[in-house]
C-alpha cells in the first residue's frame, strides 16, 4: 500500500508556526512559575527559563528550514533596504531578524536579567561542595 503524500508542506509549516507561537506562551509560564516558587526552587526554576530561551534557536532554525523550501529566505549580499520610508517589517533587516520582533528582544532581556542573577551565580555553600 502507497501512502499520499499530499500536504507534507502545509502541515510541516504550521507545526513550525505552531511550535514559534506556543514559544512566548511558555516563556511565560516558566517566567509566572519562577515569580510563584520559594528561594529554595528559584535556582531550578531559573534553569528552566535558560533552557526555554535556548531552545528558541532550534525553533528559529526549523521554522527557516521549512519556509525556505519555497521563498528565499534573506537578501543577498550588498542588498541595500527600500529607502521610501514604509514601515514594513520585511524591509527593516537584510536577515530573517524581523519575522521574530518580539521574541529575539524577549529573549535577550531575559538572558540579560539571568546573566546578572544571583541566583544562577551564587558560590555554593560548602556542604554542596
Amino acid at each position: 500500500m502507497h501512502l499520499a503524500v499530499r500536504n507534507r508542506y502545509a502541515l510541516s509549516v504550521m507545526d513550525q508556526i505552531n511550535e514559534l507561537q506556543v514559544y512566548p506562551a511558555r516563556l511565560l509560564q516558566l517566567l509566572e512559575a519562577y515569580d510563584k516558587t520559594s528561594s529554595a526552587g528559584r535556582p531550578a526554576a531559573a534553569k528552566d527559563l535558560e533552557a526555554c530561551v535556548k531552545s528558541f534557536t532550534g525553533i528559529r532554525a526549523r521554522l527557516e528550514k521549512v519556509y525556505a523550501e519555497t521563498r528565499i529566505m534573506g537578501n543577498p549580499d550588498g542588498y541595500q533596504l527600500d529607502a521610501n520610508f514604509h514601515e514594513h517589517l520585511a524591509n527593516g533587516t537584510n536577515n530573517t531578524d524581523w519575522m521574530y520582533m518580539y521574541e529575539l528582544p524577549m529573549n535577550k532581556k531575559i538572558r540579560d536579567w539571568l546573566g546578572n542573577s544571583p541566583i544562577l551565580h551564587a558560590p555554593k555553600a560548602l556542604g554542596s561542595l
